[in-house]
């Protein structure tokens, strides 16, 4: 998410092709105070500023994508979004075309990045399972299964979050398992048996418990 935030700042503040003089932060009060604030880490004073900028001139492109730099460092991913579509809204309504692209490929990037980092908490958790279950297995001579996050958390004394992944334990009568973590909202799962690593696809599916 920082990495995104310095990318969209230093194309739009900082490049060599200033942006135009109704947009240039050293004559509009607003947007010096916010892009000040911002520098020294006072998000939520930054967001102040960047409105009365946009109430004042609802055509700022700048202040929009300023704005939403401010949302996605704040974890506020839905108003950065509406924020950056209606600063490449506005960008392509002056012919700007440029700064549009640019903002579309920031946000992408940040979307693929995002779903990655989301991706490898559930890989990570999937690991953390798979060892837990091989010691449960040690000492009570077989795997245990779990049809929910908190019945695993429960039943394999951990710590899982189930707000972004639901995690579920098969077992199968050869004495295996497959543990599968299911994304919210319709998303990619993973799943992973009693060897190797996390895998794209579900247990139920692609039948690996008994495979």
């Amino acid at each position: 998410m920082g990495l995104f935030l310095a990318i969209l700042y230093s194309k739009l503040v900082f490049s060599q092709d200033a942006p135009p003089s109704s947009e240039n932060t050293e004559t509009n009060p607003y947007l010096n105070k916010g892009t000040e604030y911002f520098k020294n880490g006072q998000y939520p004073e930054a967001i102040e500023q960047f409105q009365k900028d946009i109430q004042s001139n609802p055509k700022d492109a700048l202040a929009y994508s300023l704005l939403s730099s401010t949302y996605f460092l704040l974890g506020r991913d839905k108003e950065g979004e509406e924020n950056i579509q209606k600063a490449i809204e506005l960008y392509n309504n002056v012919g700007d075309s440029g700064k549009a692209e640019k903002l579309m490929s920031l946000l992408k990037n940040y979307k693929m990045s995002k779903a990655q980092t989301i991706g490898q908490e559930a890989k990570i958790n999937l690991k953390i399972i798979q060892l837990t279950e091989k010691m449960f297995r040690l000492d009570k001579k077989s795997y245990i299964s779990c049809d929910s996050t908190e019945d695993c958390n429960s039943k394999l004394n951990l710590n899982l979050s189930g707000d972004r992944w639901k995690y579920y334990v098969f077992t199968d009568d050869k004495g295996g398992f497959c543990s599968e973590a299911r994304g919210s909202g319709g998303t990619s799962s993973w799943f992973i048996k009693e060897e190797g690593n996390p895998i794209k696809g579900t247990c139920d599916k692609i039948n690996r418990i008994i495979n």
